[in-house]
């Protein structure tokens, strides 16, 4: 099980610069995609994710107002939403963890994405993924 610290970090932010973005990179320079077309695609998933506080409100974690007043410190802060939220005794790591797990599994996949621009079709997909996770296992192996 994982701690909060390293879901906070690791699976947020890991999930999105591993997962998403070695992909990307992976898709880039081993597979000539265009750089343009995985840096539009992120953009796309971007806009698309669900924000963390409408989750909340979602699930019945916080009020409307606790996302605000969060919100309001968030802003002049470099924290992130859960990370005020449990400081302001709004939610607790547990909670927090379930919500970026939720987020995460919303969030559309960036294979997906680029099969919706048609930068490839979904076998290619599914062969791609392939070979990235072929990739990373023997990176890992050798790391």
């Amino acid at each position: 099980m994982y701690s909060f610290n390293q879901l906070f970090r690791q699976e947020f932010v890991s999930m999105l610069l591993e997962d998403i973005q070695t992909f990307g990179s992976f898709l880039i320079n081993h597979h000539g995609i265009d750089q343009s077309a995985i840096l539009e695609a992120l953009e796309l998933q971007r806009k698309q994710s669900v924000p963390f506080g409408r989750l909340a409100i979602e699930k019945r974690y916080l009020s409307v107002e606790n996302v605000l007043r969060v919100l309001a410190i968030q802003i002049r802060s470099t924290k992130r939403f859960g990370e005020v939220a449990i400081e302001l005794g709004l939610l607790n790591e547990v909670e927090v963890i379930q919500l970026l797990e939720l987020q995460g599994e919303q969030r559309k996949k960036l294979g997906d994405i680029l099969i919706d621009m048609k930068v490839f079709p979904s076998d290619k997909r599914d062969e791609l993924l392939d070979a990235f996770n072929y990739f990373t296992e023997a990176r890992d192996k050798h790391s």
